[in-house]
């Protein structure tokens, strides 16, 4: 669950000693988790911060992050550029078996400087700050916190998302200060993020 994910990573890793604070898993999907003057935002009913659907217009379509970021988006993509000619690694590594590409697969393609794979990659990262400006101008953040398997391709995603966020916040003061930062807790983050919630008081305060 992102909200518990948040929880941790803002009492216990990468988001401590701040009172703001925007989480994004970007994995099979895209989840968030936001803290807000040292309170864990969850809505009237809590469904809120579903970052992942947010709203985007890709090639005069209507999309969402989730759709147009997560693994599944990713590997989806390499696909179709596949099955239209381009040439990648990809396809040696999965053995022509187009239904064996996953994102992990892109990932270590783009680690060994497939350009096809690289593209895909920097894709993904550039939507996700498409998405986390727009968070950033709800939320004003102190920190945001990347974690998922996907943000384990590092600067290839970090990057472009640096760029979007640079290219289309209103002020340079929504960035200059707020580091993008992975994930300190791991697989367990969800685990601690329960622990957290007791001793926050079901994340109303610190």
């Amino acid at each position: 669950d992102a909200n518990l994910a948040a929880l941790g990573e803002w009492r216990y890793g990468a988001g401590q000693r701040v009172d703001n604070m925007i989480y994004l898993t970007i994995s099979t999907g895209i989840g968030g988790g936001v803290i807000d003057e040292g309170r864990l935002i969850i809505g009237a009913n809590g469904l809120g911060a579903e970052a992942g659907q947010m709203i985007m217009v890709v090639d005069g379509q209507v999309s969402t992050l989730e759709k147009e970021a997560a693994g599944p988006a990713i590997a989806r993509k390499a696909v179709q550029r596949l099955q239209a000619g381009e040439k990648s690694s990809i396809l040696e590594m999965v053995g022509g078996n187009l239904n064996e590409v996953t994102a992990q697969v892109v990932g270590q393609a783009a680690a060994e400087g497939d350009s096809l794979a690289i593209d895909l990659i920097r894709r993904a990262g550039y939507m996700i700050g498409l998405g986390i400006v727009s968070l950033m101008h709800l939320f004003n953040p102190q920190v945001i916190v990347i974690g998922g398997g996907v943000s384990k391709t590092g600067d290839l995603l970090f990057e472009p998302m640096r760029e979007a966020i640079r290219q289309y916040t209103m002020d340079p003061a929504y960035w200059e200060t707020v580091p993008i930062v992975t994930a300190a807790l791991g697989d367990n983050v969800a685990l601690i993020g329960a622990a957290a919630l007791v001793s926050t008081r079901g994340g109303l305060s610190l």
